[in-house]
């Protein structure tokens, strides 16, 4: 997809307001009983708080009984569940907004919520297990006989590492080790590396959903998501020795007490053993899963998209998640992705783990890269929070925001277990709208042209899958590289031995879909294959070269080249403190600021210095400068000029009145909303604490009035500024709605009628405070609360804020006279 053809001209018209394709796609977890009015009511919701966009989530009662009750009905896949879906696509429709489908019941993807297995057998999932036992003198060895679920592989001396076979006979007193492949007794988790399991999933699942959503496909509903799909550490599968033997020529049974790290692998052969086991299984994880459901996708018109697992951890998402190597894997997407759950990335610039989709993506020609985000981030997220952690992923190339989450139940726990939860029960749900109007900007701008990268880091796949501290070493090295570049504004892609050997040298660049490397770097490691090597050698090696360069190691910067030749230059500051001061730029042509916050373009003053361009750059901790570079002439002219303002004068306003108008607040049937019209109090600007006290999650509106030295005059601004707030807030003007402030320096217009103007500034904190001071298990058993409550309450302890701190001030502008 891509409806910016006539990028410019677009660009004007729709980035106020852009298509619900672009909008930050939100998991709504179909977790209760689901009836026709509570959709169509629940997406009413949504809307009103800017959300476009959602992604079903089904959590049937068989997801996870035992630690996490959810009570969806009807039947998870039943024809009745296709028709409550069908249902909730048909209002999205209504309303011009997008859905994505989501292939599992739960998570993780590959079993239907335990139908799989439970409709075919041999299909459980299994891991090499192993058993220790002595052997006396004299005696003959014979196997264990199989049984359903454990299959016997080898055994061997645990002293001399000899591999015992079938009638061996001791000839003293021996301690023996037997190794197996084992099921895993829960039934939910699958055999992906085994076709006969993705031909169940398929028909159980896609098929069910294509029969009432054929018709949505690739318009309403462009993608399906495939939620972090995985082989066990130390997977076996049906046929795995045999295939293995046919490949690689010789047999792994032999090596199994390097493979499972049972023994120190210290020969060439040994490591290279291991090495070759899991790019086996990441071999038959991708051909025997992932690309049967893309192809099925393409045939049904739409996208397969998803993440993977343990994709925050180069060694782990390497070496133990049995992908071989992940970049190959996230290829086999159409639309590639990553998970960011469990504050992974947060203060900082965090890990840039997002470039192996962005990479993935651009590497076999597609233009989107997801990032689904937020899961276990907790419920003391603010609107800066949220937009700062969508910037990390953005300046990296990921330009689909898939947040966490909704619930549709709200009885109980239900709204409290996978924290945070969006829901109008909580404060400043509505508040929503000013974060999503700016990332359904952001993502719109990211989908512009192509990436322009010519720097990509190589991930040494070779050396971290033979295991050992040679891996860990590799990887650390790997990590290093790129934290080295990311710190000089270099902006890379991720590559391995697959896309190179794949990948075509044109003009002494490593070309392959919409990627075009001029400098591979690579660090240290002592296994690149010769095929690698040797094609690196025909590089153009150009040196690197930043996207901008700047004196702070916290700014991020990404480029995007469009058909024309122009260019879009995002800038991220990833530092706790603003960024004011002088950068250079890469680009000519006349600069335009697209302000992903406002939906504006304005022009912005700059100095050409030979082939680069310097600029003036002033970008809050957390937030983006998105520069627009182009000679296109009809595009500027039909860009509005800024008139230049001058400050009048400045109202301070610090009397205010302030009362409680929503209280949120956590009961055994769920969450309790008093919405309240009480007397206003005195109060000073800072911590509301004094007025509700620390436990409060709610909203307080702040009153004041003031009356101008003049009559409101026809050819002045008026705009409010706030100042800090703890964490969002509705402005009002004589009882008109204004706009939403939540980011750093939010500021709205007003529109006075006369001297005196009524301002309230309705605050929301958010619900941290009742989470950190309610005991979740003193209300309901511990799998009612779920697995992840004590990890989001460690979280939420650092949001329990609330209150309007200002200084607010209302300043009035006149335009400068030409």
């Amino acid at each position: 997809m891509n409806d910016v053809d006539n990028i410019l001209h677009s660009l004007t018209e729709n980035i106020t307001d852009p298509p619900s394709r672009y909008s930050a796609c939100y998991v709504w977890a179909w977790n209760a009983k689901i009836t026709r009015d509570e959709t169509e009511r629940q997406i009413g919701e949504m809307l009103k708080a800017g959300i476009k966009a959602f992604c079903i989530i089904p959590e049937p009662k068989e997801f996870r009984p035992t630690s996490m009750k959810t009570y969806l009905e009807p039947e998870y896949l039943s024809e009745e569940y296709f028709d409550a879906v069908k249902y909730a696509v048909d209002v999205a429709a209504r309303h011009r907004m997008t859905v994505w489908l989501y292939d599992e019941g739960g998570w993780p993807s590959g079993g239907a919520c335990r139908r799989v297995n439970r409709s075919a057998p041999g299909l459980l999932r299994k891991r090499i297990t192993v058993s220790e036992k002595t052997a006396e003198e004299g005696q003959v060895y014979r196997p264990p006989e199989d049984t359903e679920h454990s299959f016997y592989l080898a055994a061997f001396d645990e002293k001399t590492g000899m591999r015992i076979r079938d009638g061996h006979l001791f000839t003293e007193k021996t301690q023996i080790v037997e190794y197996f492949s084992s099921c895993i007794s829960d039934d939910y988790l699958t055999d992906i590396a085994d076709k006969r399991t993705t031909d169940q999933f398929i028909r159980l699942t896609h098929e069910g959903y294509a029969r009432s959503l054929r018709g949505y496909f690739g318009n309403v509903v462009p993608l399906i998501f495939d939620d972090e799909p995985a082989l066990e550490h130390l997977a076996w599968t049906p046929g795995l020795a045999e295939g293995f033997k046919t490949k690689f020529g010789y047999d792994i049974l032999d090596y199994l007490p390097y493979i499972t790290e049972r023994v120190d692998g210290t020969k060439d052969n040994e490591r290279k053993a291991n090495r070759d086991y899991r790019m086996y299984l990441g071999e038959l994880f991708r051909e025997n899963f992932l690309v049967p459901i893309r192809e099925w996708c393409r045939k049904n018109n739409i996208a397969s998209a998803g993440h993977l697992n343990l994709d925050d951890t180069t060694w782990g998402f390497v070496y133990r998640m049995s992908y071989g190597s992940p970049l190959s894997s996230l290829r086999r997407f159409d639309i590639p992705g990553i998970d960011v759950i469990w504050r992974q990335i947060w203060r900082g610039k965090g890990h840039f783990f997002a470039r192996f989709a962005s990479s993935a993506a651009s590497q076999i020609g597609k233009n989107e890269a997801l990032a689904e985000m937020l899961a276990v981030y907790g419920d003391g997220l603010t609107l800066s929070d949220m937009r700062r952690l969508a910037n990390l992923l953005a300046v990296r190339g990921i330009n689909l925001f898939n947040l966490f989450g909704m619930s549709y139940g709200k009885k109980g726990c239900l709204c409290l277990i996978e924290r945070p939860v969006f829901d109008p029960s909580k404060p400043g749900f509505y508040m929503l709208k000013r974060l999503n109007d700016t990332l359904a900007r952001i993502s719109y701008i990211m989908h512009m042209g192509k990436p322009d990268v010519d720097t990509a880091l190589y991930l040494p796949v070779e050396d971290i899958l033979r295991g050992g501290e040679e891996a860990r070493r590799a990887a650390e090295a790997f990590d290093e590289k790129g934290r080295m570049l990311e710190a000089q504004q270099i902006d890379f892609d991720i590559v391995d031995d697959e896309f190179i050997a794949n990948a075509e040298i044109k003009d002494g660049l490593l070309c392959g879909g919409n990627a075009a490397y001029s400098r591979i770097e690579i660090p240290e490691c002592s296994h690149i294959p010769t095929e690698t090597a040797e094609k690196l050698k025909k590089l153009k090696m150009t040196p690197l070269k930043p996207v901008i360069k700047c004196r702070s190691s916290d700014i991020l910067a990404r480029k995007r080249r469009l058909p024309s030749g122009d260019s879009i230059v995002y800038i991220v500051n990833a530092g706790e403190s603003a960024f004011f001061d002088r950068a250079e730029v890469y680009d000519t042509g006349e600069c335009f600021v697209i302000d992903a916050e406002n939906g504006t373009i304005k022009p912005i003053q700059t100095v050409q210095d030979g082939e680069g361009t310097f600029v003036t750059l002033n970008i809050p901790a957390g937030e983006e400068c998105i520069l627009l570079f182009t000679a296109d002439s009809e595009f500027m002219a039909a860009v509005p000029q800024e008139i230049p303002e001058f400050v009048v004068r400045t109202y301070t306003l610090d009397r205010f009145e302030a009362a409680v108008v929503k209280e949120c607040t956590i009961t055994e049937d769920g969450i309790a909303v008093e919405e309240k019209n009480s007397e206003g109090r005195q109060i000073r600007l800072g911590s509301w604490h004094e007025l509700v006290g620390p436990a409060f999650s709610g909203e307080v509106i702040y009153r004041t009035k003031i009356l101008l030295d003049d009559m409101p005059s026809p050819d002045s601004r008026y705009i409010l500024d706030p100042g800090k707030i703890e964490y969002a807030a509705e402005i009002y003007a004589d009882r008109e709605f204004c706009g939403i402030c939540g980011f750093d320096n939010d500021t709205v217009e007003i529109f006075p009628r006369g001297r005196e103007i009524e301002i309230e500034i309705k605050t929301a904190n958010t619900f941290a405070n009742q989470c950190v001071s309610v005991d979740l298990f003193a209300l309901w058993d511990a799998a009612s609360v779920g697995p992840y409550h004590l990890r989001s309450i460690e979280f939420e302890k650092e949001s329990k804020g609330g209150g309007l701190f200002g200084p607010v001030r209302l300043i009035e502008k006149k335009r400068r006279p030409v």
